[in-house]
């Protein structure tokens, strides 16, 4: 079934989200550019925050949000470790084809508790700030696809764009990877502030400055 999808709001009635992030990335460029006479520090400090984030941390943040629901998965797994599935019934007697039957729902992928206790690890790795990214990843995307299924049907697994193209195997995402996204974006944040940090020391005691003659 189809449906109608509902506008995006605007700000003023022209700017949606899109537009207002344009907006304030012009801004952030131009208004430096009106009150520096040097701009070799504003492009240095561009350039350190800019290639820190855009090679380091959102990388990390784009893989955890869009495998959000594995990884909260996965880390409410590691924490409160499930019991083999409760309730399980046996196939009726003489009934070969009968299969055992559970009322767990195991589809439905568990999420880290709140309110429940945590082991030591869990902040000093910064577990809340992970949780947090994946979550808000997580949701975003069952957002987007429940959308796009309100407007276009269902999504079957078989559809395919090309009636002579073969299905491929879906690979999911690795424990590893997890990891090594959450070091990408550790490694991003600290080389913006330390890159930050030395562009401020630089210009503050003009380590480079050459006295004219």
């Amino acid at each position: 079934a189809t449906g109608t999808t509902l506008p995006e709001p605007k700000t003023l009635g022209i700017l949606n989200r899109r537009h207002k992030v344009t907006l304030l990335i012009y801004l952030a460029t131009l208004v430096p550019a009106l009150l520096v006479d040097d701009l070799g520090p504003v492009l240095s400090i561009t350039g350190s925050l800019g290639g820190s984030l855009l090679s380091y941390v959102a990388p990390g943040m784009v893989y955890l949000g869009i495998h959000g629901d594995d990884f909260l998965a996965y880390i409410a797994n590691l924490v409160h470790p499930r019991a083999s599935p409760p309730n399980a019934q046996l196939p009726a007697d003489g009934d070969a084809t009968a299969t055992m039957t559970t009322n767990d729902a195991s589809s439905i992928k568990r999420r880290p508790d709140p309110s429940a206790s945590k082991p030591w690890w869990w902040y000093p790795t910064l577990m809340p700030l992970w949780v947090k990214i994946a979550t808000s990843g997580a949701d975003g995307m069952n957002e987007r696809l429940a959308a796009f299924q309100q407007e276009h049907g269902p999504i079957s697994p078989t559809h395919l764009s090309h009636p002579d193209a073969q299905p491929t195997e879906s690979i999911g995402p690795c424990k590893r990877d997890f990891f090594i996204s959450m070091f990408f974006i550790s490694f991003g944040i600290l080389a913006a502030v330390v890159g930050l940090a030395s562009n401020i020391y630089v210009e503050v005691n003009d380590v480079f400055f050459t006295p004219s003659r």
